[in-house]
């Protein structure tokens, strides 16, 4: 009677753990002993090697079958819940219906919510010094310290004050909106004119596709339009070194096109058509704005 080395007792470990985890032991009945039980006979019989192949060959030819039984059995539950679904709904429609609709409102809001919440965060996250850029804010206190009022603007001459007191404050941009009639040629309308610091395009991401961002509201007397002002105005001729006439109440002056910018993107909290340097708020609005608390 030959004597089995304890070598052989043991199959891959691997394989092994694997078979116990595709076929578990059900009622007492283990696949796993089996193969080992076949898997000591090989290797009495035509040696170790031999048998570890055959004990890793029945590990990978058992791997797709598991798959299949697992699949074929999860679909033939997932039928039997549906069934049983339909049955329920069928059997207690009011009670179904109010759980449908329950469920649908809650979902539909969920989503909802959802939205809002990721377009509110989507706002000014294209810009490339987001990190670092600040917007202040205004709040009115009453006697007894609550908030009376709070909004999103400040007066102008806070830019100048914040970088003054505040060395932390590396720069500032004013933006400042303004209704005026805009005059090209023959052409005359109302629009929104926003009046802003020369440093506007280096603060914030709005590329040019013409002009230089350091330079281009440098001179009191220029004009950046958006691209799709420009095409609106001029079509597809290059707009740059063009005249366009400002009107108030009581003050015009005209304007040369020294660039053009994309227009902004729809979730950008500042938005423009045509931009002219923030000086010119003297000539449209009052010197006394400027030193005004």
């Amino acid at each position: 009677m030959k004597v089995m080395k304890r070598k052989y007792r043991h199959p891959p470990r691997i394989a092994g753990w694997l078979i116990q985890k595709m076929f578990p032991d059900r009622g007492g009945c283990s696949i796993l002993g089996d193969m080992i039980e076949t898997y000591r006979y090989l290797a009495e019989e035509k040696g170790l090697f031999w048998a570890q192949i055959w004990f890793l060959g029945q590990c990978v030819k058992a791997f797709p079958y598991f798959l299949i039984d697992g699949f074929h059995w999860r679909f033939h539950m997932f039928k039997n819940y549906l069934k049983i679904a339909f049955r329920i709904i069928k059997r207690h429609k009011s009670h179904s219906a109010i759980n449908i609709f329950g469920l649908s409102m809650g979902l539909a809001c969920t989503i909802l919510i959802f939205l809002f919440v990721k377009d509110e965060l989507s706002y000014d996250r294209f810009h490339e010094n987001l990190s670092s850029i600040y917007r202040p804010m205004t709040r009115f206190h009453n006697p007894d310290g609550s908030v009376r009022w709070q909004g999103g603007a400040v007066q102008v001459p806070h830019g100048p004050a914040l970088k003054e007191y505040f060395p932390e404050v590396k720069r500032y941009v004013r933006v400042f909106p303004r209704e005026l009639i805009v005059k090209i040629d023959d052409r005359i309308e109302e629009q929104e004119i926003i009046m802003a610091d020369a440093e506007f395009f280096e603060m914030f991401s709005f590329p040019l596709t013409q002009g230089n961002a350091a330079s281009v509201l440098s001179d009191y007397s220029s004009i950046v339009l958006s691209a799709s002002c420009a095409k609106k105005y001029f079509g597809e001729g290059n707009p740059i070194g063009r005249s366009i006439t400002l009107i108030s109440d009581n003050y015009r002056n005209d304007y040369v096109i020294s660039g053009v910018a994309e227009d902004p993107p729809p979730y950008s909290t500042i938005t423009f058509n045509l931009l002219i340097n923030f000086e010119n708020i003297r000539l449209f609005v009052g010197a006394n704005i400027l030193t005004d608390w």
